[in-house]
């Protein structure tokens, strides 16, 4: 039971928070606001001391230590204004730092978020399993690449080929040999005419000496003058002779 009336629903503490760009302004306000006091207030302190002077020149003694009195209150209310000015400064710095702090932290959980939904279900063991498998299909893709061109490699024996290779040089060379010219048949030169003490051949018509061809026509030699030895003769009977066979 409530003897103070009826309890207070709670309220959503988020929704009742002061905004922190509205309260930074206030804050300013109020030190802008304690500055014009502060001026004011030098103003009067200024007044007090030409008034103290004013009294002493009076010889009103007792007036000049009231006027100093009244200055002292004063300077100690302008310690008070720089003193609430200084908390104020604080709580706006402050404020300024939770902001940027929840900014901070909000852009960085919405980065997170936006990295996890692009990420998707994407961790680092589905990753490695993908990469396996793309592996595995690329050495697959690979082994029946090898399988459809092995046939087509093996229809044709590498032995088979070089023997045609051979039978083909062989031929080319038998037909370079069969359209070579071939060298006209040449008939050997005559026998070169010798003379021979005693006998002569018979001159060809062109004056050339005519090669022996059979028998061999001797002409009678002219008598020999002179003494000739009996072997030279010989000599002579035999390679005549001879020519005549």
């Amino acid at each position: 039971m409530n003897l103070f009336g009826k309890k207070k629903k709670p309220g959503n503490n988020a929704s009742s928070a002061p905004n922190t760009a509205e309260t930074i302004i206030k804050l300013r306000g109020t030190i802008e606001t304690l500055d014009k006091r502060e001026q004011f207030i030098l103003t009067k302190i200024s007044q007090q001391v030409n008034e103290a002077k004013a009294k002493l020149k009076k010889k009103d003694q007792r007036g000049a230590m009231f006027c100093l009195k009244r200055k002292k209150m004063f300077e100690k209310e302008v310690d008070k204004l720089a003193g609430a000015k200084l908390m104020l400064e604080q709580q706006i710095l402050a404020l300024e730092g939770a902001s940027i702090n929840a900014q901070t932290f909000q852009a960085s959980a919405e980065s997170v978020a936006a990295l996890r939904a692009a990420r998707g279900n994407i961790d680092a063991d589905r990753v490695d399993e993908v990469m396996d498998d793309i592996n595995e299909e690329m050495e697959l893709a690979n082994e029946i690449g090898d399988a459809i061109s092995r046939p087509a490699q093996e229809m044709f024996d590498d032995e088979d080929l070089l023997a045609e290779l051979k039978d083909l040089e062989e031929l080319g060379v038998e037909e370079e040999l069969l359209a070579a010219p071939i060298a006209p048949k040449r008939t050997p030169a005559a026998a070169p005419a010798i003379a021979y003490p005693g006998y002569e051949l018979p001159d060809a018509p062109d004056g050339l000496p005519i090669a022996p061809n059979g028998s061999v026509h001797l002409k009678p030699a002219p008598r020999i003058q002179g003494d000739i030895d009996d072997d030279d003769l010989e000599a002579l009977r035999e390679l005549a002779a001879e020519l005549a066979i």
